[in-house]
């Protein structure tokens, strides 16, 4: 569908920024941000370079302690049960970072 018409609001420079910043946290143009609010579409918030990079970490993380477990004799020692509750522990992690970015995105 063609966008050719054109709806102006006027704004602040304190509302002005702020729309501007929550647009980029969402990798939005303005624009498309507002259009988005008005038409009451879900806006899916992007992670920020950070938490891409904290979440791939985890992942690596997760992976190298379930590799140690795999190269352990004995799985039922105790050390491997630490392992696995690193592991655990890991997962809930993440978890937790993938529903908070959820919750956030449902919010917008």
């Amino acid at each position: 569908m063609i966008r050719d018409k054109i709806i102006m609001f006027r704004v602040n420079i304190l509302e002005k920024k702020q729309i501007e910043k929550k647009a980029r946290t969402v990798k939005m143009n303005t624009a498309d941000f507002c259009r988005s609010l008005a038409l009451r579409k879900q806006i899916k918030k992007s992670l920020t370079d950070e938490e891409l990079q904290i979440f791939s970490e985890l992942h690596v993380y997760r992976n190298n302690f379930i590799r140690i477990n795999n190269l352990l004799k004995e799985k039922d020692s105790n050390f491997a049960k630490e392992v696995m509750k690193t592991v655990k522990n890991i997962d809930k992690a993440i978890l937790k970072f993938v529903n908070k970015n959820d919750r956030e995105s449902q919010e917008h």
